[in-house]
């Protein structure tokens, strides 16, 4: 199954480099077969966070985040003919146990994903139910077909006419882009599956994926991506925790 999907990561600078690779190396012990790929605009060496890496055109956009899109459109220009399909992590998304059921996804969904916390962030340029939730690009799933193709061509036609309406966001457009895509097949992962941490969690499960940087950098006394796994994952069913809660390191609520 590893062999018909692959992993990769989008940085535009050294820093992000170095948190993707940080992400890529928790995705290697969790699930060592899975190709690892980096998409950047530097040459970077891959040593042994990732099995190879792509050099891509210098950025052009108004915002970081077209270029990211571009970026997205030239993974599967690159990819399309070698794999079934792509799993997009953030450079700070940390996979912490093998995921293979978001991959049986895709035998059914042509795109995989999780609604963010804020369900909607920016405007969008055709009127869209606001219960239309908006997928979380951080942990992305999906095929190599003809579907996608389309749905990322509109993505990123969309984002670059109307960059001023979006502003710093493909979450918006690729939302937009999903809205107008009638014959699209989307599947939808619950929050363990990319846990923005920052904002605070609710879950019932185990956290399989985290989505947030480690906050060490702005106080030492912040949790650390390994303190908040353990604190996250120490209990399951319905629990709530904050990193803002001055109680946090106390660990998560159970709400029964």
């Amino acid at each position: 199954m590893t062999g018909d999907y692959a992993a990769f990561w989008v940085s535009s600078a050294s820093e992000y480099v170095r948190q993707a690779r940080e992400s890529a190396d928790y995705l290697a012990r969790e699930m060592p077969d899975m190709e690892r790929i980096l998409l950047a605009p530097i040459d970077v060496d891959p040593k042994t966070h990732f099995h190879r890496t792509i050099q891509g055109p210098p950025l052009k956009g108004p915002h970081w985040y077209v270029d990211s899109v571009r970026y997205f459109n030239l993974a599967l220009e690159v990819l399309r003919a070698e794999k079934a399909g792509l799993m997009y992590l953030d450079s700070d998304a940390y996979v912490l146990t093998p995921i293979p059921e978001c991959f049986d996804m895709l035998k059914r969904f042509d795109i995989v994903g999780s609604i963010g916390p804020a369900i909607n962030t920016v405007p969008t340029i055709e009127p869209i139910p606001n219960c239309f939730g908006e997928f979380e690009i951080g942990v992305l799933l999906f095929n190599l077909n003809d579907a996608i193709d389309d749905l990322f061509a509109d993505w990123l036609q969309l984002y670059e006419n109307n960059y001023d309406v979006y502003g710093p966001s493909d979450q918006g457009p690729l939302r937009e882009a999903m809205w107008r895509a009638k014959d699209l097949k989307m599947g939808l992962m619950p929050s363990e599956y990319q846990c923005r941490w920052g904002f605070g969690v609710f879950a019932w499960h185990s956290i399989k994926v985290l989505h947030g940087r480690d906050c060490k950098w702005a106080d030492p006394d912040n949790p650390s991506i390994k303190e908040i796994a353990r604190i996250l994952n120490a209990r399951t069913g319905p629990r709530i925790w904050s990193p803002r809660d001055p109680l946090w390191k106390e660990g998560a609520r159970g709400l029964l």
